[in-house]
C-alpha cells in the first residue's frame, strides 16, 4: 500500500522546486513587476533633481539600485547568474532614463512656454492646440526642441545615469 501522508505537492520530477512546487528561482512576472516598480524612486528623484536645476548620477543609481532590489525582493529572483534578468533590468533602466528626461524635459519646455505669450500663442497657432498642457508639450516634444539641445540632454542623461548605475551593479 501506498503511503503519500505529507508529500502534498511534492514531484520528483521536479528540478529546482522544493516540496511544495514552488520554483527555488521565484516567478518572472512578479521580478519584472518588481523591477518596475524598483526603478520609480528614481524616475521621480532624477525629476525632482532636473527642475531644481541639477543633473545627478545619483538618479541613474537610484534607478538602478531599484531596479535591481525590486526585481530580488519583489520577484523572489536572484540577479547573480540570472542572464534573462540582467537583461531584463538593463532594458528597465534604459527605459526608465529615458522617460526621465522625457518627463523633466516636458516639465521645462512647458514652464518656459507658459511664461511666455508669445511662446505659448506661437505653440498654439503652429501646432494646432487649443492651450498649452504637459500632454500637447509632450507629443510636440521633438518638433520644439531643439534636435542637438535634445541629443546633448539624452547624452548626459544616459551618461551619467550609467556611470550611477555602473557604481550600484560594481558592488553587486
Amino acid at each position: 500500500m501506498d503511503n503519500n501522508y505529507g508529500n502534498y505537492g511534492y514531484n520528483d520530477n521536479s528540478y529546482g522546486s522544493n516540496d511544495y512546487g514552488i520554483s527555488s528561482q521565484g516567478s518572472m512576472p512578479m521580478a519584472v513587476l518588481g523591477a518596475v516598480i524598483g526603478s520609480i524612486p528614481g524616475i521621480v528623484l532624477w525629476i525632482i533633481l532636473g527642475q531644481i536645476g541639477f543633473i545627478a548620477a545619483i538618479a541613474g543609481a537610484v534607478i538602478a539600485g531599484g531596479t535591481i532590489m525590486g526585481y530580488t525582493k519583489i520577484g523572489k529572483r536572484e540577479i547573480i547568474g540570472d542572464k534573462a534578468g540582467k537583461i531584463i533590468c538593463v532594458i528597465i533602466v534604459i527605459v526608465a532614463i529615458y522617460a526621465s528626461i522625457h518627463i523633466d524635459t516636458t516639465f521645462s519646455v512647458l514652464r518656459e512656454v507658459k511664461n511666455d505669450a508669445m511662446w505659448k500663442l506661437k505653440f498654439c497657432l503652429t501646432y494646432h492646440e487649443k492651450d498649452v498642457t504637459f500632454s500637447t508639450v509632450s507629443k510636440h516634444l521633438y518638433k520644439v526642441c531643439e534636435p542637438n539641445a535634445l541629443k546633448i540632454n539624452f547624452a548626459v542623461g544616459y551618461g551619467l545615469g550609467i556611470l550611477g548605475a555602473f557604481g550600484v551593479l560594481r558592488k553587486r
